[in-house]
């Protein structure tokens, strides 16, 4: 178990933003992909062409974020 004096040490507060941060992306992630899924069942039409590319983006965040 980590102490407040541990996170002060460069490492280990490395290593908390970086699980921080991978836990945001994910939060994020899954954000994009319910409003997606949402949108597709109500049948609603694309808004922009960036549609495609959104996905494409959200695949691409997802294979990173896994690997992790």
């Amino acid at each position: 178990m980590a102490t407040v004096d541990d996170i002060r040490k460069p490492v280990h507060g490395d290593l908390v933003e970086t699980e921080l941060g991978t836990a945001v992306e994910r939060l994020e992630i899954t954000k994009l992909e319910t409003l997606l899924t949402l949108a597709d069942r109500l049948g609603l039409p694309p808004r922009s062409p960036r549609r495609s590319r959104r996905r494409e983006r959200r695949r691409r965040m997802r294979r990173a974020v896994s690997s992790r």
